[in-house]
């Protein structure tokens, strides 16, 4: 790793390519990131806009902030309906909610 620029492997059965691009786009603004892909890993390169050296510990944080957001796809994806329908619940008029119960 250069102090200028970074790559970093995620494996694909682990991280989806959607939780690496919800990660870029919290960084888009001081970070230019190029995402390609091979037979079994994503590869993010990563380099700082002004030309300053990455912050130290970016790699861990980018890393841990795209296993946060892949948990966050997977929850969404098993519980998102009925997540769905607790809201739904929720914010039903007084009247409808007594005669679901």
């Amino acid at each position: 790793m250069s102090e200028m620029s970074l790559t970093i492997c995620f494996n694909k059965e682990i991280v989806s390519n959607k939780a690496i691009r919800q990660v870029i786009c919290t960084y888009q603004h001081t970070y230019d990131f190029i995402l390609t892909c091979s037979n079994n890993c994503y590869f993010v390169n990563i380099k700082k806009k002004t030309g300053v050296n990455l912050a130290p510990d970016f790699e861990q944080k980018f890393k841990t902030e795209v296993s946060d957001q892949q948990i966050r796809i997977e929850l969404q994806n098993e519980f998102g309906s009925l997540r769905d329908s607790i809201v739904k619940f929720a914010f039903l008029p007084v009247e409808d909610s007594e005669n679901n119960d």
